[in-house]
């Protein structure tokens, strides 16, 4: 960074003992550190011969440090002003932040400033690295204790169940926690078209940058997962294998709000999937597409017959909702033909008695959202049997 008051610093009539910009930042390099009591508040500044100076504050604003550039001028023999690009540390100040501080004195011993808007005292005095670190230390020890406590405050509302995806976006598992403490995490893996759930101990931590929950190893999409990553700064989530994870809030208000519309599952026409013996199921050539209707009460919707003829069948969800944000369940009751027409109701229930078992199951089913090559799907996933469902827009 340029010093512009170099060319021009001894140019003039000003006197030879006149403050200068040089002789403070000579001053600023040498020491290891400088103290500034301002507002209540301790600021710490590192400065370099290069422009750039590393600024922090005590535990009262648990905030990162801020390295930002500095630069020096003059006005007349007895002000040098120290500007701070963007106020450095002051910046999270709610008020009387400054960027300059006016300077009329200095040694190596003290620095007697004033701010250029507010005009209160920020004197500077030299600190050592030994001080810089323990201040670095115990900021830093606030900060975790700080952030694992807003963590845990967020798995027991927003973070609890979620879903873990890859680089497509493609569902892969999804976990729950549980316990009275969050000991507990279950990831139920789907892969190759298996619904696997893992049982493992959780340990939930945090530091200054991540909060993180911790586990025996679990393996996703091919590789050893054994910690999901949540990022305070920015509240994105990964794997340690840099798996996407996110919280599972929404994808049930979706299926249970406004917006739904009509999702099919049909094995005869290559929509959807599900668990195989359910998917054979799927089979039954007079079937053709199941309907997970969006009229009001969600029921599944069966038209079974022929090229000449078909016969509605419902079969209405009758869906609750408990704790979990993200799970559902279905009760079944007896089918009805609201068009008339052969009665066909318990052959369906003949022809699909696995498949009515899984959907309308005593443990009811996670809901889980996926896009992908731009059609969109709807996962009902078991949280305690192998059945799942994927069910197509």
């Amino acid at each position: 960074m340029t010093d512009v008051w170099k060319d021009w610093e001894d140019e003039g009539t000003l006197s030879t003992d006149r403050l200068k910009p040089s002789e403070v930042k000579e001053i600023l390099c040498a020491a290891e550190g400088w103290k500034m009591t301002y507002k209540g508040i301790d600021f710490y500044f590192q400065f370099n011969d290069g422009g750039y100076v590393i600024s922090d504050t005590d535990e009262s604003i648990l905030e990162n440090k801020v390295e930002d550039g500095y630069h020096l001028d003059f006005k007349g023999a007895d002000k040098v002003f120290l500007t701070l690009e963007n106020a450095g540390a002051l910046k999270y100040l709610t008020e009387g932040s400054e960027e300059t501080l006016v300077i009329t004195a200095y040694t190596n011993q003290k620095i007697t400033a004033k701010g250029e808007v507010n005009g209160v005292a920020m004197d500077l005095t030299p600190v050592t690295s030994v001080e810089i670190k323990k201040n670095d230390d115990a900021k830093k020890a606030a900060i975790v204790a700080r952030n694992k406590a807003l963590f845990l405050s967020k798995v027991q509302t927003e973070l609890y169940n979620g879903v873990i995806r890859d680089a497509n976006g493609k569902f892969i598992a999804h976990y729950a926690i549980s316990g009275a403490n969050n000991e507990s995490i279950k990831i139920s893996v789907l892969e190759n078209r298996v619904l696997t759930h893992y049982e493992r101990t959780l340990t939930i931590g945090a530091d200054d940058e991540n909060g993180t929950f911790n586990f025996d190893a679990v393996t996703l999409n091919g590789s050893s997962v054994k910690q999901i990553l949540y990022r305070f700064d920015n509240s994105a989530m990964s794997t340690d294998t840099k798996l996407s994870v996110g919280p599972n809030k929404d994808a049930r208000g979706f299926f249970t709000g406004s917006s739904y519309k009509t999702y099919v599952i049909s094995k005869n026409n290559s929509k959807g999937d599900a668990k195989e013996e359910l998917w054979q199921e799927l089979s039954w050539k007079s079937v053709g597409d199941i309907e997970l209707s969006d009229r009001d009460v969600r029921p599944l919707v069966l038209c079974p017959g022929s090229e000449d003829a078909v016969w509605y069948t419902f079969f209405d969800a009758n869906w609750t909702v408990k704790t979990e944000f993200d799970r559902i369940y279905f009760t079944k009751s007896k089918g009805y033909m609201p068009y008339g027409g052969a009665d066909r109701i318990a052959e369906v229930e003949q022809k699909l008695t696995k498949f009515f078992a899984g959907w309308f199951h005593a443990d009811g089913l996670y809901v889980v959202q996926e896009t992908n090559g731009g059609v969109a799907y709807l996962y009902f996933v078991s949280p305690t049997t192998s059945n799942w469902f994927k069910l197509q827009k």
